[in-house]
């Protein structure tokens, strides 16, 4: 291409240019580099390219919400229920329920039993009372005791005593009969049977049973 070619060249692309700013007159400066960027990008010019922006966060992570450990309540301590007191026992025999003290004698001395008395009111006669208590006693051992006595005010009943100290059957016995006293503590179902006196051969006798429970007629 001729000097003169290009030249005119050059002088038509200036025309277009001015044609093209004088078709939107340009007031401001800024308005002007505003209006030259624009017409860059929408030709392809070489602007910057944005710069993308990082995720918050990772796409598809899982959020984990820390789980608070549970504490299971601890049970109230059983409360042991209070143990309930066995009643006594009718038949007696845990502790002693007779004891017997004679003075004079050849078996001066006390002596005690356990066992059953078999306590009784009204079955001997009405308003008397009775005990009695049998046991297998060695020698010095209370083995026999048998206890009859009516109520004050009571008539025709008698007092009767009879007790035997060693085996049964070889033992030394001893009797009241219709001398000394008699005399009961009724308790209801318990009882204190308390019987004083002074054999025929002098010995006293001093007697007291127990009574774990009464049968009455």
């Amino acid at each position: 291409m001729t000097d003169a070619a290009a030249s005119h060249v050059t002088e038509h692309e200036r025309g277009g240019q001015r044609r093209a700013f004088g078709a939107c007159p340009v007031k401001s400066p800024v308005i002007a580099i505003f209006l030259m960027s624009a017409i860059a990008a929408a030709c392809g010019g070489g602007g910057s390219a944005a710069t993308p922006v990082p995720p918050t966060s990772a796409p598809g992570q899982a959020t984990t919400t820390p789980v608070q450990p549970t504490t299971a309540p601890t049970s109230a301590p059983a409360t042991a229920e209070a143990a309930t007191p066995a009643p006594p026992n009718p038949g007696g025999g845990g502790g002693d329920v007779a004891t017997v003290v004679l003075t004079g004698g050849r078996d001066a001395g006390t002596y005690t039993a356990s066992g059953n008395p078999f306590c009784s009111h009204g079955f001997v006669g009405t308003g008397v009372w009775g005990a009695q208590l049998t046991s297998d006693g060695a020698e010095g051992e209370l083995s026999q005791l048998q206890v009859v006595f009516p109520d004050a005010g009571v008539e025709d009943a008698h007092l009767s005593l009879t007790l035997t100290i060693g085996p049964l059957m070889t033992g030394t016995t001893y009797r009241l009969f219709d001398v000394g006293t008699g005399q009961a503590t009724d308790n209801g179902n318990t009882a204190v049977l308390h019987v004083t006196g002074t054999t025929d051969e002098g010995v006293g006798v001093d007697v007291t049973v127990n009574c774990p429970s009464v049968t009455r007629a």
